[in-house]
């Protein structure tokens, strides 16, 4: 299948667009190059952030891989900031495993 963390994360934008149970947003953190990047940077972009952020209850992150994917250094990065920082953060590899996440924390 050809994206396969696309359609996984689109399939939870669809669930959660439909359930309308919390706030959400994706950030989209790929520059078209490193200029534009050193902009976004200026602007408080964060490398390796989640693919989905959830503010509101408490702080939450969701990153979506697909089965073989694996974070980059920044991806671990952050999560690890995000432990520090007692924010919950999760890595989620199919879309089962982040509808089970979501329903841990309550989301939908």
């Amino acid at each position: 299948m050809k994206y396969p963390e696309y359609h996984i994360q689109t399939s939870i934008n669809d669930l959660l667009s439909r359930a309308g149970t919390c706030l959400y947003f994706h950030v989209p953190n790929r520059p078209k190059s490193g200029e534009e990047w050193k902009k976004m940077a200026r602007m408080g972009a964060l490398a390796g952030v989640a693919d989905l952020v959830f503010p509101a209850p408490g702080s939450r992150f969701l990153e979506l891989k697909s089965a073989k994917g694996v974070q980059t250094a920044d991806q671990k990065a952050f999560q690890a900031a995000c432990a520090e920082y007692g924010m919950e953060y999760a890595l989620c590899k199919s879309f089962d495993e982040a509808y089970e996440q979501l329903k841990t924390w309550r989301l939908i």
